[in-house]
């Protein structure tokens, strides 16, 4: 972590005003979303990394995959059932949605256990985020 993460997680100074206390949660709304943007993109790193691992080992193509969603959930201290939701989210958004999914370097995701349907999928100009809490705190400033 730099300075500026540290600044920002350690929480607003006494006696901000009110609308420095909306901007801090703005920025720390921020951070969230890229750090949402990168666990889906682990995940869908992890699911592609098992998939080869376990077709290597002579593993049947149905059973290719079996126990990421558990690892996920693991990871991100939620149950399996919400682990196999956010994988397949992320595999979605990641993979079909690269353009909505980098969106302004903001995360476009959908609500909890909404998947988007297809004909509900634009492309959007952008690409695919990379790390990009570095360039969002630099481009506001903080």
């Amino acid at each position: 972590m730099n300075e500026t993460d540290d600044h920002l997680l350690a929480g607003p100074p006494l006696g901000a005003s009110e609308a420095e206390l909306v901007d801090w949660i703005s920025r720390l709304e921020e951070i969230k979303c890229v750090a949402e943007a990168v666990q889906a993109e682990a995940a869908v790193r992890l699911d592609e990394a098992t998939r080869a691992r376990q077709a290597a080992a002579g593993l049947p193509a149905r059973k290719l995959g079996e126990g990421v969603a558990s690892q996920i959930a693991l990871a991100r201290r939620v149950s399996p059932a919400k682990g196999a939701k956010l994988l397949g989210l992320a595999k979605i958004l990641v993979t079909e949605m690269p353009h909505t999914f980098a969106l302004e370097g903001r995360v476009v995701l959908a609500v909890a256990g909404h998947h988007p349907r297809p004909r509900n999928r634009l492309p959007l100009a952008g690409g695919p985020p990379r790390h990009r809490l570095p360039a969002l705190l630099a481009r506001s400033g903080r």
